[in-house]
């Protein structure tokens, strides 16, 4: 099979429009390396997002300019931030929302 890196990339560049549209945050504040609650939540709602897209965390890590254990943790976490943070889960769900449309909108699928 040969993967098609431009359609990853296209889908890196849904990811951060989505925290530009919603949260108002840059792809730069994203990469950043900023520990801020408010951000690591954003970048592993994001992170999650991607991951249920199939794609594999070392390509995630590249675009969050992460290490790959960074972005499995982030996955992790994401479940119990689900099961205990009711903002947060609402977040997702906006995050989640926006990021199928910006899809659709760009004719990308996975």
């Amino acid at each position: 099979m040969i993967w098609n890196y431009s359609k990853n990339d296209q889908f890196s560049k849904v990811a951060f429009d989505v925290a530009e549209d919603l949260w108002e945050i840059t792809a730069d504040d994203l990469t950043a390396r900023d520990r801020r609650m408010l951000l690591v939540k954003m970048r592993t709602i994001l992170i999650s997002l991607l991951h249920e897209r199939e794609l594999g965390t070392n390509w995630i890590a590249r675009q969050f300019k992460r290490h790959h254990g960074t972005v499995a943790h982030a996955i992790e976490i994401h479940h119990g931030f689900l099961n205990a943070d009711p903002e947060y889960v609402e977040n997702y769900k906006a995050a989640r929302a926006k990021f199928r449309e910006i899809c659709e909108e760009r004719n990308l699928q996975r």
